[in-house]
């Protein structure tokens, strides 16, 4: 960096540095960096020479080619600095800019920032919490007490986990290391040019943009981000101002085909009502994230009843729900629909079991669904046996039930397991808070061994009595 400052008699050195660096950058795989296929330890270095020669185009304050860093318009960085931030910034205002077209910001695993469940981070997650199925809960207790005595500051998100999770997230923020915190990094420099470039795409997904966010309203306000296909600002916004400035101006985003909001604060009465108001304006709109936003019931109602037609995805988790919007999502949602995770608390029993009836009668094309929340466990396995056979794509299914002291009828359970049997797509399944029998436990764990599934959820203190050590021995057992 120091070296690209300097000046030869012919040119600067930065010209010949940068080309250095990206010759070595070429021999790298990047494509599987691009494709956020890799583990930390090999992203890093390949992240590492990105920021290098960024910084030594802005140390010379350079017009140099650094198209090849980007082949494809994409700009990804975990845990980026403030200086790679301005460094990208000054890139992004050159005239000899890459035509950017997507930037990713994706937060680290650090103690102080919420959890992050994303990228490499995601499956390094998953491998963990695998490994934690040998190890008892007293040792993870260990763990977790051990780190928090380091760690004292540690972000309250991450300790409203189960110990499995929380010490399986710390192998996380332990890899980690070295990078930096969204609370350490100020991002400005990119999102004050932002005008200058094209995006296609923003990801900033967990990644706390404090005013950043307001900058953030201001460019869709003046029509900056007009192109924009999809915007993932889940667990970004700090007030709920902000989300609803950003909810009336969405129709700003014409293009809009992704919006993620999850997990940000809101105005009770305004956020939710603001969005509905416009969002139809976004014509090509087909997903649809606003979960974990705790939603009032009324405001969930106005939601049900604007649902775009052409929503093919639509993730509502951790709002308050009532009979009302129920009703009204029973008859609303689209039929096209291939992502559906709703809760159904809140509910009665008769418009929880419509609703549902609902899901497996009309969303026949549904490949991922999430029902949350359920007080009627029974019902809910008694539908979900019905949605098995309707809907033959179904790749994904989730189920969490507020009723862990209920065991599963033998009747109830069989026809649960012998749609199961029979679903030919389904390769995960999610039984959090729903309590089986030994022999039910056995037989579900059997099934999954047979289809050769990925993943089976299941909660540690909803396991059976009487289980020996090789019930568990499965690689596609998760247990929270």
């Amino acid at each position: 960096m120091f070296a690209a400052r300097c000046e030869t008699e012919t040119e600067p050195a930065a010209g010949r540095i940068v080309e250095k660096l990206v010759t070595i950058f070429d021999e790298m795989d990047s494509d599987r960096f691009y494709d956020e296929e890799m583990p930390f330890n090999e992203t890093r270095p390949i992240q590492e020479l990105i920021e290098l020669c960024l910084a030594c185009n802005y140390e010379a304050q350079s017009d140099l080619d650094l198209k090849s860093l980007f082949p494809s318009g994409a700009v990804l960085f975990y845990g980026i600095t403030t200086k790679a931030a301005n460094a990208l910034g000054y890139l992004m205002q050159s005239s000899n800019k890459p035509e950017f077209n997507q930037i990713t910001l994706c937060p680290i695993a650090h103690a102080t920032d919420p959890v992050v469940f994303q990228g490499p981070t995601g499956k390094m997650w998953n491998s963990k919490q695998r490994e934690m199925n040998a190890v008892s809960n007293e040792k993870m207790k260990q763990i977790t007490q051990r780190f928090l005595a380091v760690n004292p500051n540690t972000s309250d998100d991450i300790l409203s986990y189960t110990p499995a999770a929380i010490a399986a997230y710390i192998s996380c923020i332990q890899a980690s290391e070295g990078l930096p915190s969204t609370s350490e990094t100020d991002v400005s420099g990119i999102f004050n040019n932002i005008s200058h470039v094209q995006l296609e795409a923003l990801d900033v997904n967990n990644f706390t943009l404090h005013d950043n966010f307001t900058i953030l309203c201001k460019n869709i306000e003046d029509g900056h981000l007009s192109s924009l296909k999809v915007l993932m600002a889940m667990s970004t916004a700090s007030s709920g101002e902000q989300m609803t400035r950003l909810a009336r101006n969405v129709h700003k985003m014409p293009s809009l085909q992704a919006l993620v909001i999850a997990q940000n604060p809101i105005e009770p009465g305004k956020t939710i009502p603001a969005l509905c108001e416009h969002i139809n304006q976004c014509t090509e709109l087909c997903v649809l994230v606003a979960s974990e936003m705790n939603a009032p019931a009324n405001d969930m109602l106005t939601l049900a009843e604007n649902i775009p037609a052409n929503l093919t995805q639509l993730v509502i988790t951790g709002n308050d729900m009532n009979d009302a919007v129920a009703v009204c999502l029973t008859n609303s949602l689209p039929s096209a629909m291939t992502y559906l995770a709703i809760s159904v608390s809140g509910m009665s029993m008769s418009q929880h079991d419509a609703l549902l009836e609902s899901i497996h009668t009309r969303l026949t094309s549904l490949k991922v669904l999430r029902v949350l929340g359920s007080s009627y466990v029974v019902s809910l396995v008694r539908h979900m046996a019905s949605t098995f056979m309707s809907c033959t794509q179904l790749d994904r299914l989730v189920l969490r039930a507020t009723e862990p002291d209920v065991l599963m009828p033998d009747e109830c359970c069989n026809v649960f397991m012998d749609a199961f049997k029979q679903s030919t797509s389904i390769t995960s399944l999610g039984m959090i808070g729903i309590s089986l029998t030994l022999q039910q436990f056995r037989q579900l764990l059997d099934i999954c061994r047979h289809k050769s599934m990925q993943e089976l959820t299941f909660r540690r203190d909803c396991l059976p009595a009487g289980l020996e050590d090789g019930d568990l021995d499965d690689e596609f057992l998760v247990l929270y």
